[in-house]
């Protein structure tokens, strides 16, 4: 048999390289991993790699573009297509890049757990007999990798926390100014009701939902479906319909849609891992935004902790019931506070996290957003409930506002 050139074609077993592995849990847990774009990033490549996804659309046609960053510091850029989708059973991927080839994942019902069967097909016998030699091991440590997601072995402190815990967020101290931060909001956009916002971390939805029945329209995001479902709850109770979506703010599908985006209550940006991950927070921001769109957003200001104690600050405000925070260590170094979170979720379970936060000072922010194209940016001090632009930011503030406009 020959192809349109006159070429013998190789069979697929001979292009092929094969991997498999049972897992303990349900097909949908292991699609989600594939899903996720969060947890996919954390096992994705052999160990000790790390990666930053660019574009990432889990839908057949879809675009995957990310870079692999390996342990001896080289970059290795890849671009993939998401040929097939067929929940939560098949997965196919099209590597465009070099080297080529076709991912094939099936999810199979076995013995109470999932076969994960794991095909590569190469363009040719040839390119798979070179990979071979270094993608065998790398695609056990592959899956070494996911098998430890799957177990919460390599899940992030925020994505824990936010498992099983809206309700209690709901009744945290710092969630409690909703009503005059949307006042603040509508003084920022003149009470125009034509604008389309997305809110960023929207978390249990309450600023979606107080803007929603103030009639402006509304798309609140979040990575916690939990976070979500109480949302979207909430909303039914009072009568709005809202849009929420699952999305990983790192990786948001918008270009140029909105005119407002706001990002409150640390809606994501201060909690990642790295400040790589930050900045993909803030650029996608950025993106989703039309232009001359407006960025409102608070974060953790990094000149609070040089004066006074995170710790002392926390338990001050904290009232009974709600996340308690100690051995806080705030490094100099990087600017991030490092600490055991207590908290009792929505089931009443005592659940303690080890949490870093980044702290950032004003002259990052504003950085940060010029290189994204910002040409006017604001900072205030962030009252909780009572944001206002006569608050000029301090060493005494726990918190910053950022208005910054294209």
């Amino acid at each position: 048999m020959t192809n349109d050139k006159g070429n013998p074609v190789e069979s697929v077993a001979g292009r092929e390289l094969r991997t498999e592995r049972w897992f303990p849990v349900t097909p949908e847990r292991v699609f989600d991993g594939f899903r996720n774009p969060a947890q996919l990033a954390r096992w994705w490549g052999p160990a000790g790699f790390r990666n930053t996804f660019s574009k990432f659309e889990f839908r057949e046609g879809g675009p995957w573009e990310f870079v692999m960053h390996g342990p001896n510091g080289v970059d290795y850029p890849n671009i993939s297509l998401f040929r097939k989708i067929v929940a939560p059973t098949a997965i196919v991927i099209d590597h465009v890049s070099a080297p080529r080839f076709q991912l094939d994942i099936s999810l199979q019902v076995e013995n109470g757990g999932v076969r994960l069967v794991w095909r590569q097909i190469f363009e040719t016998a040839a390119l798979r007999g070179q990979i071979a030699r270094v993608a065998k091991d790398a695609n056990e440590q592959n899956l070494d990798r996911l098998a430890a997601t799957l177990a919460g072995g390599e899940r992030p402190w925020y994505e824990l926390l936010f498992e099983n815990y809206a309700h209690q967020y709901d009744k945290e101290c710092f969630v409690q100014g909703t009503l005059g931060e949307c006042d603040f909001i509508e003084r920022e956009i003149q009470r125009n009701k034509s604008i389309k916002i997305i809110d960023i971390g929207c978390g249990t939805g309450r600023h979606s939902i107080e803007l929603t029945k103030r009639g402006y329209h509304i798309t609140g995001v979040d990575m916690s479906e939990s976070q979500l479902d109480r949302a979207r709850e909430k909303a039914k109770e009072q009568g709005v319909a809202v849009t929420f979506q699952k999305q990983d703010a790192r990786t948001l599908p918008f270009s140029g849609e909105f005119d407002l985006a706001i990002m409150l209550c640390e809606g994501g940006f201060p909690l990642m891992e790295t400040d790589e991950m930050n900045f993909e927070i803030l650029k996608n921001a950025a993106k989703a935004l039309k232009p001359h769109g407006k960025l409102i957003f608070t974060t953790l200001n990094g000149l609070f902790p040089l004066y006074h104690s995170v710790e002392k600050f926390c338990a001050e405000a904290g009232g009974e019931g709600n996340a308690t925070y100690r051995s806080n260590t705030f490094d100099l170094m990087t600017f991030r506070d490092h600490n055991l979170t207590v908290i009792a979720d929505d089931a009443g379970n005592k659940r303690e996290l080890k949490c870093n936060e980044r702290y950032y000072v004003p002259s990052e922010i504003t950085w940060l957003l010029k290189t994204l194209g910002f040409k006017t940016i604001e900072i205030f001090g962030a009252k909780l409930g009572a944001y206002s632009r006569n608050d000029r930011l301090s060493t005494e503030d726990f918190e910053m506002l950022v208005v910054a406009e294209k």
